[in-house]
Protein backbone atom coordinates (compact mmCIF):
# COMPACT_ATOMS: atom_id res chain seq x y z
CA UNK A 1 0.00 0.00 0.00
CA UNK A 2 2.29 2.76 -1.29
CA UNK A 3 -0.23 5.46 -0.33
CA UNK A 4 0.31 4.75 3.35
CA UNK A 5 3.41 6.95 3.38
CA UNK A 6 4.18 10.34 1.89
CA UNK A 7 7.52 10.71 0.16
CA UNK A 8 10.10 12.50 2.33
CA UNK A 9 13.47 13.77 1.07
CA UNK A 10 15.59 12.73 4.04
CA UNK A 11 13.58 9.80 5.38
CA UNK A 12 15.57 6.71 6.27
CA UNK A 13 12.71 4.54 4.98
CA UNK A 14 11.39 5.88 1.67
CA UNK A 15 9.21 3.03 0.45
CA UNK A 16 6.46 2.31 -0.12
CA UNK A 17 5.26 5.65 -1.46
CA UNK A 18 4.08 7.06 -4.77
CA UNK A 19 7.55 8.17 -5.94
CA UNK A 20 8.99 4.74 -5.22
CA UNK A 21 5.97 3.09 -6.90
CA UNK A 22 6.29 5.06 -10.16
CA UNK A 23 10.04 4.47 -10.36
CA UNK A 24 9.52 0.78 -9.57
CA UNK A 25 6.98 0.40 -12.38
CA UNK A 26 9.26 2.13 -14.89
CA UNK A 27 12.15 -0.10 -13.86
CA UNK A 28 10.12 -3.29 -14.12
CA UNK A 29 8.71 -2.40 -17.54
CA UNK A 30 12.23 -1.80 -18.87
CA UNK A 31 13.73 -4.92 -17.28
CA UNK A 32 14.37 -7.76 -19.73
CA UNK A 33 13.57 -10.40 -17.11
CA UNK A 34 10.04 -9.03 -16.60
CA UNK A 35 7.52 -11.17 -18.49
CA UNK A 36 5.10 -9.64 -21.01
CA UNK A 37 2.18 -10.33 -18.66
CA UNK A 38 3.96 -8.63 -15.75
CA UNK A 39 4.88 -5.65 -17.93
CA UNK A 40 1.22 -5.24 -18.88
CA UNK A 41 0.30 -5.21 -15.20
CA UNK A 42 3.03 -2.72 -14.31
CA UNK A 43 1.94 -0.52 -17.22
CA UNK A 44 -1.64 -0.47 -15.92
CA UNK A 45 -0.33 0.45 -12.47
CA UNK A 46 1.85 3.19 -13.98
CA UNK A 47 -1.13 4.89 -15.63
CA UNK A 48 -2.95 5.00 -12.29
CA UNK A 49 0.11 5.97 -10.28
CA UNK A 50 1.07 8.96 -12.42
CA UNK A 51 -2.36 10.40 -11.68
CA UNK A 52 -1.72 9.86 -7.98
CA UNK A 53 1.75 11.36 -8.30
CA UNK A 54 0.29 14.71 -9.36
CA UNK A 55 -2.55 14.61 -6.82
CA UNK A 56 -1.08 16.82 -4.08
CA UNK A 57 -2.52 14.89 -1.14
CA UNK A 58 -0.72 11.72 -2.23
CA UNK A 59 2.50 13.60 -1.50
CA UNK A 60 2.01 14.82 2.06
CA UNK A 61 0.83 14.03 5.55
CA UNK A 62 -0.63 16.84 7.65
CA UNK A 63 0.25 17.13 11.33
CA UNK A 64 -1.40 19.40 13.89
CA UNK A 65 -2.96 19.38 17.35
CA UNK A 66 -5.74 17.29 15.82
CA UNK A 67 -3.48 15.02 13.75
CA UNK A 68 -0.49 13.86 15.73
CA UNK A 69 2.49 11.77 14.54
CA UNK A 70 3.00 9.21 13.24
CA UNK A 71 -0.29 8.94 11.31
CA UNK A 72 -1.16 12.61 10.88
CA UNK A 73 -4.30 13.06 8.79
CA UNK A 74 -3.30 10.28 6.35
CA UNK A 75 -2.97 12.60 3.37
CA UNK A 76 -6.26 14.36 4.04
CA UNK A 77 -8.27 11.15 4.54
CA UNK A 78 -8.98 12.14 8.15
CA UNK A 79 -9.48 15.83 7.35
CA UNK A 80 -13.26 16.11 7.29
CA UNK A 81 -15.09 18.60 5.08
CA UNK A 82 -18.68 19.65 4.50
CA UNK A 83 -19.11 19.32 0.75
CA UNK A 84 -22.32 19.41 -1.25
CA UNK A 85 -21.50 17.83 -4.59
CA UNK A 86 -22.63 19.86 -7.60
CA UNK A 87 -22.42 18.93 -11.27
CA UNK A 88 -19.90 21.23 -12.92
CA UNK A 89 -21.73 20.64 -16.23
CA UNK A 90 -24.80 22.28 -14.66
CA UNK A 91 -27.04 19.28 -15.29
CA UNK A 92 -30.11 19.10 -13.09
CA UNK A 93 -29.54 15.91 -11.14
CA UNK A 94 -28.50 14.76 -7.69
CA UNK A 95 -26.77 11.44 -8.40
CA UNK A 96 -23.08 11.27 -7.66
CA UNK A 97 -20.37 8.62 -7.70
CA UNK A 98 -19.75 8.62 -3.97
CA UNK A 99 -20.24 10.65 -0.86
CA UNK A 100 -17.31 13.00 -0.40
CA UNK A 101 -16.65 13.61 3.26
CA UNK A 102 -12.91 14.31 3.48
CA UNK A 103 -10.28 16.41 1.73
CA UNK A 104 -8.49 13.47 0.09
CA UNK A 105 -11.70 12.19 -1.51
CA UNK A 106 -12.47 15.69 -2.79
CA UNK A 107 -9.09 15.98 -4.50
CA UNK A 108 -9.22 12.40 -5.82
CA UNK A 109 -12.41 13.50 -7.56
CA UNK A 110 -10.55 16.35 -9.29
CA UNK A 111 -11.77 18.90 -6.73
CA UNK A 112 -15.31 17.85 -7.62
CA UNK A 113 -14.82 17.76 -11.40
CA UNK A 114 -15.31 13.98 -11.63
CA UNK A 115 -17.96 13.40 -9.00
CA UNK A 116 -21.20 13.01 -10.95
CA UNK A 117 -22.32 9.70 -12.44
CA UNK A 118 -24.55 10.87 -15.34
CA UNK A 119 -21.62 12.35 -17.24
CA UNK A 120 -19.97 8.92 -17.11
CA UNK A 121 -22.63 7.42 -19.36
CA UNK A 122 -20.68 8.93 -22.23
CA UNK A 123 -17.35 8.56 -20.47
CA UNK A 124 -15.22 8.11 -23.60
CA UNK A 125 -16.62 11.20 -25.28
CA UNK A 126 -16.38 13.15 -22.04
CA UNK A 127 -12.71 12.22 -21.50
CA UNK A 128 -11.81 13.10 -25.10
CA UNK A 129 -13.61 16.45 -24.86
CA UNK A 130 -12.09 17.33 -21.50
CA UNK A 131 -8.58 16.29 -22.58
CA UNK A 132 -8.76 18.58 -25.59
CA UNK A 133 -10.17 21.42 -23.49
CA UNK A 134 -7.49 21.10 -20.80
CA UNK A 135 -4.77 20.80 -23.43
CA UNK A 136 -5.92 24.02 -25.09
CA UNK A 137 -6.13 25.77 -21.73
CA UNK A 138 -2.52 25.10 -20.69
CA UNK A 139 -0.41 24.40 -23.80
CA UNK A 140 2.00 27.27 -24.34
CA UNK A 141 0.99 28.94 -21.08
CA UNK A 142 3.06 27.10 -18.48
CA UNK A 143 6.16 28.57 -16.82
CA UNK A 144 9.50 27.12 -18.01
CA UNK A 145 9.98 24.93 -14.92
CA UNK A 146 6.72 23.06 -15.57
CA UNK A 147 7.45 22.72 -19.28
CA UNK A 148 10.77 21.14 -18.33
CA UNK A 149 9.01 18.84 -15.86
CA UNK A 150 6.74 17.31 -18.50
CA UNK A 151 9.46 17.15 -21.14
CA UNK A 152 11.89 15.42 -18.76
CA UNK A 153 9.62 13.86 -16.13
CA UNK A 154 10.99 12.72 -12.79
CA UNK A 155 8.80 11.11 -10.14
CA UNK A 156 10.72 12.93 -7.41
CA UNK A 157 10.37 16.35 -9.05
CA UNK A 158 6.71 15.71 -9.87
CA UNK A 159 6.09 14.90 -6.22
CA UNK A 160 7.85 18.10 -5.17
CA UNK A 161 5.71 20.11 -7.60
CA UNK A 162 2.49 18.53 -6.31
CA UNK A 163 3.61 19.11 -2.73
CA UNK A 164 4.06 22.82 -3.48
CA UNK A 165 0.28 23.08 -3.84
CA UNK A 166 -0.41 21.59 -0.39
CA UNK A 167 -0.31 24.75 1.78
CA UNK A 168 -3.17 26.35 -0.16
CA UNK A 169 -5.14 23.09 -0.25
CA UNK A 170 -5.49 23.24 3.54
CA UNK A 171 -6.91 26.77 3.45
CA UNK A 172 -10.32 25.45 4.41
CA UNK A 173 -11.42 24.76 7.99
CA UNK A 174 -11.52 21.25 9.40
CA UNK A 175 -15.08 19.88 9.20
CA UNK A 176 -16.09 23.15 7.59
CA UNK A 177 -17.95 24.05 4.42
CA UNK A 178 -15.98 24.47 1.17
CA UNK A 179 -16.51 28.02 -0.03
CA UNK A 180 -17.20 28.98 -3.65
CA UNK A 181 -13.83 30.71 -3.76
CA UNK A 182 -12.10 27.52 -2.56
CA UNK A 183 -13.95 25.42 -5.14
CA UNK A 184 -12.98 27.79 -7.97
CA UNK A 185 -9.26 27.84 -7.40
CA UNK A 186 -9.19 24.18 -6.31
CA UNK A 187 -10.56 23.17 -9.71
CA UNK A 188 -8.03 25.42 -11.44
CA UNK A 189 -5.24 23.61 -9.59
CA UNK A 190 -6.81 20.22 -10.36
CA UNK A 191 -6.98 21.00 -14.08
CA UNK A 192 -3.33 22.05 -14.13
CA UNK A 193 -2.28 18.89 -12.29
CA UNK A 194 -4.28 16.76 -14.75
CA UNK A 195 -2.46 18.45 -17.63
CA UNK A 196 0.93 17.84 -16.04
CA UNK A 197 0.08 14.20 -15.29
CA UNK A 198 -1.16 13.50 -18.80
CA UNK A 199 1.86 15.01 -20.52
CA UNK A 200 4.34 13.41 -18.11
CA UNK A 201 2.72 10.03 -18.70
CA UNK A 202 2.89 10.56 -22.46
CA UNK A 203 6.62 11.34 -22.23
CA UNK A 204 7.27 8.24 -20.11
CA UNK A 205 5.34 6.07 -22.59
CA UNK A 206 7.41 7.41 -25.48
CA UNK A 207 10.60 6.74 -23.52
CA UNK A 208 9.47 3.19 -22.72
CA UNK A 209 8.57 2.53 -26.35
CA UNK A 210 11.95 3.83 -27.50
CA UNK A 211 13.72 1.69 -24.92
CA UNK A 212 11.81 -1.41 -26.04
CA UNK A 213 12.62 -0.74 -29.70
CA UNK A 214 16.36 -0.65 -29.17
CA UNK A 215 16.68 -3.40 -26.55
Amino acid sequence: RYWSLAWVENASHRAPNVVWAVDHCLHQIKAQQTSAQEKALYFAFLIHLVGDLYQPLHNENHFSAYFRPPLGDRGGNNYLIDYQALCHLNQNHKTFSKEISNLHQFWDQGAGLFSCIPMRRGWGRYVDHEARRIDAQFTGKLPPNLVSLIQHPSAKEASNQAFSEVPTIYQTPFDGHLSKQYMTWAQEIALKQIYLAGHSLATWIIQLATHAKYC
